[in-house]
């Protein structure tokens, strides 16, 4: 009884893990997508890129981990799709 409480446990802290490495990688991947579009002179920046730096900045500062996380990986996804 007591190894397969060990198994199940063990089972549950390694998909935690897998969960907060695949948030670690697209938090990684949103701000790579920001540094990008900081490389360019903001004057050059069309309205939708500059509106969705500033929803991104707004979502840093929340107190709210994961919608941070969501929208962070919105808003770098929509800076890519708009890249030109």
């Amino acid at each position: 009884m007591n190894n397969v409480l060990n198994q199940i446990l063990h089972f549950l802290q390694q998909g935690i893990a897998a969960i907060f490495h695949f948030v670690q990688l697209i938090w990684n991947w949103s701000i790579d997508q920001i540094g990008r579009l900081l490389a360019v002179p903001w004057q050059d920046w069309p309205v939708l890129k500059l509106i969705l730096l500033i929803l991104r900045v707004v979502a840093g500062q929340s107190h709210r981990r994961f919608a941070g996380a969501v929208t962070a990986v919105a808003v770098g996804w929509l800076i890519e799709r708009t890249a030109g």
